[in-house]
């Protein structure tokens, strides 16, 4: 059951708003809770005396309250993806019928010369004509409620690309297909594991409209530690150090977060 303090040392403060996906950034875990909403600054209720209070998709609440004091900034964990950098023949593995191949991407080996590898000598060289069919990193370590930042560059003749990221169980966490673009571009962005695990993995691909390419390079999965200092720290009591949300709604889901609200208490 969920519980939630008396309402009434609770004063809105008329500060609400809606999140929208990969914008809510969140830590939910016992020990290093914190709260990042990307274009929102939280400064001004770093002050001890606030309370932030989150929705998601299917209504169930988290909430917590604001620690004083500002986060000291962005800090990523170590690296999880083995040759992220495509240097290396390995490591990735080609699933479901997908050709690829290690390539220096300048007309040299099987794909066409668009100028070289992002950085380094090799990327990695992509071709699909089915859906859902990826190059998988090996597979890495998750934790529920950790924050974790994604990040790798792409260039592809395809109007899309797609990308998959499994979480500690092999389920799929997010599966997205950005645009494509003929130019290296990079592509970030943050999400939390559901699933405490060893079956992380990242998938990559052009999308299936055949015959596409896509070259890969630089993928990085990292942990984020620490949030910028517009964000805040989030503790289980008022003027409490322990740092852990007060109380989450069994099936709350960080990743489907909409909507904030922040109280003076």
């Amino acid at each position: 059951m969920l519980i939630l303090p008396s309402r009434n040392r609770w004063r809105f403060t008329g500060v609400s708003g809606s999140l929208a996906a990969g914008n809510c950034r969140l830590d939910m875990t016992d020990t290093n809770a914190f709260a990042w909403f990307n274009g929102f600054d939280l400064t001004a209720y770093q002050d001890g005396s606030h309370l932030l209070w989150m929705k998601d998709a299917n209504g169930k609440v988290a909430w917590g309250f604001i620690k004083s004091g500002a986060p000291a900034g962005e800090t990523l964990g170590d690296e999880l993806v083995t040759n992220g950098d495509m240097e290396l023949d390995s490591n990735w593995v080609d699933e479901g019928g997908m050709v690829s191949n290690r390539d220096r991407a300048n007309g040299l080996d099987t794909g066409p010369d668009i100028g070289g590898a992002h950085t380094g000598t090799y990327c990695r060289y992509t071709i699909t004509t089915v859906d859902a069919r990826y190059i998988e990193s090996t597979a890495f370590s998750l934790t529920t409620g950790k924050l974790y930042k994604l990040s790798f560059w792409h260039y592809s003749n395809d109007a899309n690309i797609d990308y998959a990221v499994l979480d500690g169980n092999g389920s799929t966490l997010r599966r997205s297909w950005p645009v494509g673009v003929a130019a290296w571009t990079n592509l970030a962005y943050y999400l939390i594991s559901l699933v405490t695990g060893v079956k992380g993995k990242l998938g990559l691909s052009a999308d299936h409209n055949a015959p596409k390419y896509a070259y890969f390079d630089d993928a990085s999965f990292k942990q984020v530690t620490d949030p910028p200092s517009t964000a805040c720290h989030i503790v289980s009591a008022k003027g409490g150090a322990t740092r852990a949300y007060a109380n989450i709604e069994s099936g709350f889901n960080p990743n489907t977060a909409v909507a904030y609200k922040i109280y003076k208490v």
